[in-house]
């Protein structure tokens, strides 16, 4: 039975666009994608957060916080995970293969520009000395190519830490739109593939070259983000469900994440992070899963939980959600300045506010929580205009690069079926 797509009736959605599918009216289309970017937004405030929270607890030197390590180590569980289920959420399977060929480009060169950007902050910092008064490595030019180049070719380690996410997301999308155009199993075995990949090069030491680490845990929550669009869409209807799932979740994420000591087959023993004074939080950018059962049950039950609370918090409105769905339609923009944040503010703060400041009251917290996410925003304000001009070079350098590569129609196992192509797929 033929499947008609209609592609007239799409909305811009952070690089993607919700499909108007049968059986889904504009009103239940704007809704999904309203929610959907307060979904985003809410996960990259907690990014914040996390990254905030990160000098009272990551490499502390005995002033190791345990409250503010357990809020980063619950997040930590699902979050990550979370951002590739909703990014699933929003992928439309039936655009040309050049069309997500230029897509991931743009994400993987967006990650790469805005690296090579920050090392010259760090190449201007050492010219003017300024390098240990912000603890930051003094940087040379050839260390500044040479590291630029290394981006470019193995991806394994980006100037913004925060970025890997930028990158894998590219990959995981190219995956994706051959593994769906394979069919049958091919996707799963893509996956199965990729997690013993990523595995391997953990077990023999190898460089996570394009983040290899993570790829396949990322590529099953977006395919799985994917696969569970309908039911999504139905939750938004059934707040009283969603209230439910969200209790249940929640509590279930509760009493897991603590649980996950880092040991990939015996839970019962600690195999903690030095930087974590002997701790363990799930780190999916070093591919750091833990015991892989605790890992993928509270991973489910977390993003259960999240999914849940945005159809709760969709049905109301005011400024707080407005400012949760805008921060949503601007999640790289705001991935980018946070990244900056993390990787010039953080060790400053690590060496002149956590002696004089102890992570141990809600008030702190809150205060933490409120500073990191003004700071943030304000950044994002003031460089408005140069993310702009780095994200049109992404674009421009991504077209250019689509340009040498050969239409998808003329590799036939790559191809779609004709039913599903529509000249709309390649804009």
């Amino acid at each position: 039975m033929q499947i008609a797509v209609v592609v007239c009736c799409t909305r811009k959605l952070g690089g993607d666009y919700m499909t108007l599918r049968p059986g889904l009216t504009p009103s239940a289309s704007a809704t999904s994608a309203r929610a959907l970017d307060i979904g985003r937004g809410m996960a990259m405030l907690l990014v914040i957060y996390g990254h905030a929270l990160a000098p009272w607890f990551m490499e502390a030197h005995g002033r190791f916080s345990e409250a503010a390590f357990l809020q980063w180590k619950f997040g930590a569980s699902f979050l990550m995970p979370f951002f590739f289920v909703v990014s699933g959420l929003t992928w439309r399977a039936e655009k040309s293969l050049r069309a997500m060929l230029r897509e991931s480009l743009v994400l993987i060169i967006t990650a790469w520009a805005a690296s090579v950007a920050i090392d010259v902050v760090r190449l201007m910092l050492t010219w003017g000395d300024l390098s240990a008064l912000l603890g930051q490595e003094p940087l040379s030019v050839w260390r500044f190519l040479r590291h630029a180049l290394r981006m470019a070719v193995l991806g394994d380690f980006y100037s913004m830490s925060a970025l890997w996410f930028l990158a894998a997301l590219g990959l995981v999308r190219l995956f994706a739109a051959v593994g769906t155009r394979l069919g049958g199993a091919v996707p799963i075995v893509l996956i199965l593939v990729l997690i013993a990949a990523g595995l391997t090069a953990q077990a023999m030491g190898w460089r996570s070259i394009h983040q290899i680490y993570l790829l396949g845990m990322a590529l099953a929550c977006f395919l799985g983000g994917h696969a569970a669009r309908n039911a999504f869409e139905r939750l938004l209807g059934r707040p009283g469900l969603a209230f439910a799932i969200m209790v249940i979740c929640g509590a279930a994420v509760s009493l897991t994440f603590g649980l996950n000591q880092g040991c990939l087959i015996d839970a019962t023993k600690v195999c903690g992070i030095p930087s974590l004074e002997g701790n363990f939080g799930v780190s999916m950018m070093h591919g750091g899963y833990g015991n892989l059962p605790l890992f993928m049950f509270t991973a489910l039950a977390g993003i259960s939980f999240a999914l849940a609370a945005i159809v709760l918090i969709a049905q109301a409105s005011g400024p707080v959600v407005e400012f949760l769905r805008l921060t949503g339609r601007r999640t790289i923009n705001v991935l980018i300045v946070n990244a900056a944040v993390l990787e010039f503010a953080n060790p400053s703060l690590s060496r002149w506010v956590v002696p004089q400041i102890a992570a141990d009251a809600p008030h702190f917290f809150a205060a933490l929580f409120v500073i990191s996410v003004a700071f943030t925003m304000l950044g994002v304000f003031i460089f408005k205009t140069p993310l702009k001009a780095l994200r049109s070079f992404a674009r421009a350098l991504a077209h250019y690069l689509v340009a040498l590569w050969p239409d998808s129609r003329t590799i036939p196992i790559l191809a779609l079926p004709p039913d599903r192509v529509s000249a709309g797929h390649e804009r």
